[in-house]
């Protein structure tokens, strides 16, 4: 198509930088030359619809959103400690695009449920937090601590009439049920982890809380 758009050169800057890309890097995936493509970022001016909807699939924006007025706030990241630099790392694409999905479905939830059921929900790991404040990384302890709290201690665990695969899917229930976290799912009864492994997928969780 040969007529030319006018968007919003701001907003096209902020949504590359969400991607996580360089301005080289959009425009080879859009395909078009840096020049131009530094052109629609400068001033917005002179793009075709047909590009506009490259750019649009690119970002996982819709087309309207680069006609927009206002810059929405940028996406809250989490510092990358795996780098000894977490001011020079760069999160890949894919992961800056599944944080900006999480916080959506987040902010779904909050506006759905509102801060007061979560809190209730949640609210046993500040006693969980504060029981071993001032203690060493005892992991059985923090186990026992887990198990009390999940109503299953080990001793009915290791019962004798207790199915090994009765004790998994009640502990799971538990974990889901009582923590508000939803234990991930072995593919196959054969990569599933020894039940203590729920208790440290537990522990993890609440200390990254």
């Amino acid at each position: 198509m040969s007529d030319k758009l006018t968007i919003n050169p701001k907003l096209l800057h902020w949504a590359r930088e969400e991607c996580g890309y360089s301005k080289p890097e959009m425009a080879a995936r859009v395909q078009a030359s840096l020049e131009q493509y530094s052109i629609w970022e400068d001033t917005g001016e002179d793009i075709s619809l047909d590009y506009l909807i490259t750019l649009s699939k690119v970002c996982k924006r819709q087309i309207a959103f680069f006609f927009l007025p206002n810059i929405p706030p940028k996406t809250r990241k989490p510092t990358d400690f795996r780098n000894l630099e977490p001011a020079k790392s760069k999160l890949t694409n894919k992961t800056l695009l599944a944080f900006r999905r999480t916080i959506k479905y987040q902010d779904f939830l909050l506006q759905l449920h509102g801060q007061e059921y979560y809190r209730n929900i949640y609210s046993w790991i500040s006693d969980y937090q504060e029981t071993f404040r001032d203690s060493n990384d005892d992991l059985d302890a923090r186990s026992d601590w887990i198990r009390d709290f999940l109503q299953y201690p080990i001793h009915e665990q290791l019962s004798a009439k207790v199915r090994s695969e009765e004790s998994y899917t009640k502990l799971r229930i538990s974990v889901k049920s009582d923590t508000g976290f939803a234990p991930n799912r072995p593919s196959s009864r054969a990569n599933r982890p020894p039940l203590p492994g729920w208790m440290e997928q537990c522990r993890v969780q609440v200390s990254l809380a």
